[in-house]
């Protein structure tokens, strides 16, 4: 069986009304041939050869690990539930004497100079939302925010920002058609909302405005990712969600939530009725949480039922002091409107995260992963993508400042009828020509201002 044998072989399942139990068989085959063998290459073996090692041989080093940073987690589902804001990040620890205020500011930047290998005349990482630009210098992201969190003794709160730079040029457009009027303009926010913490058995929270999505484990913002490039699941889930959330604490170990939102992608507007999702974050054990979202809603210029978009996202998150495992898979479909036999159309991939701090302000991380676009509804072209990204990082911690330096590999393979990235430079006149294969070596640098 072939990698996106066993992938459609899982969607179909799904979506044909069979026994969901064929899942499982289903998935075991896909992760059993999901791990391609690298291609030679100098960098790519380099840093992978690293990344395994380390990985594989924590008892290599020994002594108290003093970390400079407080541990960044990825999920950026921990972020607008848990905690809206840009540096309030899931176990982050403040002394009592400077978490007091329930205000907080900061800024953030973020630079990089990506080397293509394929050296198109474009500059293009063809398929992106984020990190689009390569062989040349590119400031990808600028934040500022201030924020006020919601308490029992202050039951309201805020949050606005505004950001730029590359990634916004995109991230919040995808496929979906017409764009809002001033979409431009308004992809510069990127956080515009209030919460309010209702007296309601254990605290229902209520947040309506702009804020960051709970679909998805990675963020817009790549400081708070294990990688600094993103995957391609999240490259085309919602970074960011323009509606009213409510999230209720079940049980300590459980939370439930429900959104009524604009759209998939908060920048498009292809028709004017909502979409709805659901949210469930259960904590199994001290190391383990399982999140599961559900989106549904119409997101094509026919609003009939029939043409709903539904989409799946699965995360199952074990970690220690040390070491982060995160297992994704996304699942989503919609009947296309616009084709004539309104065929169903499938998007689905899974992706492995894998995150070692090593010693004091140095971790690694390693990412393999699949995405299959049967029609281009997610990544504008129909292709099955391969890729395996390898990330070395070191971080400098100042008072309410930090500093963190990436050097990162990506290998990425894309084949299908529409497949491949832009490679040299036009093979006929305003066409540049493409490759199935291109690699990445990356340099980035972040840096974070946080009044806390």
């Amino acid at each position: 069986m072939t990698t996106l044998e066993a992938m459609r072989g899982l969607s179909r399942i799904c979506f044909g009304h069979r026994n969901l139990a064929a899942i499982v068989p289903a998935l075991f085959a896909l992760l059993r041939v999901a791990m391609f063998p690298l291609p030679a290459c100098t960098p790519c073996l380099s840093l992978t050869t690293l990344a395994i090692t380390l990985l594989l041989c924590p008892a290599a080093y020994s002594g108290d690990v003093h970390r400079l940073w407080p541990e960044i987690e990825a999920g950026h589902q921990n972020q607008t539930l848990d905690s809206p804001g840009f540096a309030d990040l899931e176990n982050r620890k403040f002394p009592p004497e400077r978490s007091s205020s329930l205000w907080q500011y900061g800024a953030y930047l973020d630079f990089s100079y990506i080397v293509n290998f394929n050296f198109p005349e474009n500059h293009l990482f063809r398929s992106r939302g984020t990190t689009p630009r390569t062989n040349e210098f590119a400031p990808n992201m600028a934040l500022g925010y201030f924020r006020k969190d919601e308490a029992v003794h202050s039951r309201w709160g805020m949050e606005f920002g505004m950001q730029a730079g590359y990634d916004t040029h995109t991230s919040g457009f995808g496929q979906d058609r017409p764009l809002i009027s001033g979409a431009d303009t308004l992809r510069h926010f990127a956080y515009a909302n209030v919460t309010y913490l209702a007296p309601i058995g254990e605290g229902l929270t209520v947040r309506a405005g702009l804020f960051d999505s709970f679909i998805g484990y990675e963020s817009l913002y790549a400081a708070k990712n294990s990688n600094y490039t993103r995957s391609w699941l999240a490259d085309n889930s919602p970074y960011k969600m323009f509606g009213l959330m409510l999230k209720y604490p079940v049980r300590t170990d459980l939370s439930l939530g429900f959104a009524i939102l604009n759209g998939y992608w908060y920048l498009t507007n292809p028709n004017d009725q909502p979409s709805y999702v659901l949210h469930a974050s259960w904590q199994v054990s001290k190391n383990t949480r399982f999140t599961q979202n559900l989106y549904y809603g119409p997101d094509q210029r026919s609003t009939s039922l029939r043409y709903w978009r539904f989409f799946s996202n699965s995360m199952l998150e074990l970690k220690d002091d040390q070491t982060t495992i995160a297992l994704l898979y996304d699942l989503g479909t919609e009947k296309l409107v616009d084709e004539v036999d309104h065929h169903r159309s499938i998007w689905t991939g899974p992706s492995v995260l894998i995150r070692h701090s090593i010693i004091g302000p140095w971790s690694v991380a390693l990412r393999p992963e699949l995405y299959w676009d049967e029609d281009g509804r997610q990544t504008g072209f129909s292709q099955f993508v391969q890729a395996m990204t390898t990330t070395l990082e070191y971080k400098i911690s100042m008072p309410y400042s930090g500093i963190i330096l990436r050097l990162e590999h990506r290998y990425d393979r894309s084949t299908g009828r529409q497949g491949g990235f832009f490679k040299g430079g036009e093979v006929s006149p305003g066409v540049i020509g493409l490759a199935r294969d291109q690699h990445l070596l990356i340099f980035a640098l972040m840096l974070n201002l946080d009044s806390r």
